[in-house]
């Protein structure tokens, strides 16, 4: 069933791509379909082998060290915004403290990376 709804919304997604597409001559469907087997290949992968699992686990953490990291920079420079568990003195965390901040710590450290070619 799962199969099913994917395959339903990739047709949907491109259908909506065709339909807004300004010059539908031009479109590379030998591309799109590439990209289509290559996306399945990956996905596949990722998750039908544990090398491809261990991948993803490794890349989950990593961004989720980020995150803690990045709160501890909000705790830096804005104690009471954050609650205990990450070392602050907040009783909760709102939209801001837990989505917003964080994304404005981490996208720098990416446009760095990208300035210096890592």
């Amino acid at each position: 069933m799962y199969v099913l709804i994917n395959l339903v919304g990739l047709i949907v997604f491109l259908v909506i791509g065709f339909l807004f597409s300004k010059k539908k001559s031009d479109i590379r469907w030998r591309s799109i379909a590439i990209m289509l087997l290559i996306n399945l290949a990956l996905a596949w992968f990722f998750t039908s082998f544990t090398a491809g699992r261990d991948a993803v686990k490794a890349a989950a953490d990593g961004f989720n060290w980020l995150v803690e990291v990045s709160y501890q920079g909000i705790v830096f420079a804005l104690p009471n915004w954050v609650t205990p568990a990450f070392g602050g003195s907040a009783k909760s965390m709102n939209f801001v403290t837990t989505a917003l901040l964080p994304v404005l710590m981490i996208v720098p450290v990416f446009d760095i990376l990208t300035y210096f070619g890592g």
